[in-house]
């Protein structure tokens, strides 16, 4: 067995730190700045609008859960719909795989899509309650969906910059 040349440890170790770091960083980012802001907005205006709108309606239940507001629709057998702020806590653990893979181009691609659930949240929101409760099934479907192939994408990047590391301190090695 050959012993790792130093150079090659040292560029796999600094990824290793460096991946680490950062998710440390976002995740202290959002746990005391964005979730603290977030529990705020709920709390204070997005629940007690939604539930003004909703009362004396009995197709339509409102939970308050932390910073998700819960729909429930016990008399069309629809799934419960868990409404989740954008740029949540998802989106921090994501993003802090992207900045460690480097992959600026995906960064703005979910950045753009969390701003794309800003405007659009709301709107479903209303369309739920005034129009039909079947508007919550494409929105279930989307909270569904996205936050796995973010996550399966951000995993990835994480994989591709790791083998380039390896690459690169292989060729350094073998110089």
């Amino acid at each position: 067995m050959v012993p790792m040349d130093r150079s090659k440890f040292k560029s796999r170790n600094d990824f290793v730190q460096h991946l680490i770091a950062n998710l440390l960083l976002f995740s202290l980012i959002y746990i005391f700045g964005v979730r603290v802001l977030q529990l705020w907005v709920v709390d204070n205006t997005l629940f007690a609008v939604a539930q003004g709108e909703v009362v004396g309606r009995q197709d339509i239940l409102l939970e308050k859960e932390d910073d998700d507001i819960h729909f429930q629709f016990p008399m069309d057998n629809l799934p419960e719909m868990k409404w989740e702020l954008p740029f949540n806590g998802w989106f921090w653990l994501t993003l802090g795989l992207f900045w460690s893979a480097g992959n600026v181009r995906l960064i703005r691609f979910m950045t753009f899509y969390h701003l794309g659930i800003l405007v659009v949240g709301p709107l479903v929101g209303i369309l739920i309650i005034k129009a039909s409760v079947y508007f919550s099934i494409p929105w279930y479907l989307q909270e569904k969906v996205y936050k796995p192939l973010f996550l399966i994408a951000g995993v990835l990047a994480v994989r591709e910059r790791w083998i380039e590391v390896n690459q690169a301190s292989d060729i350094v090695q073998d110089d």
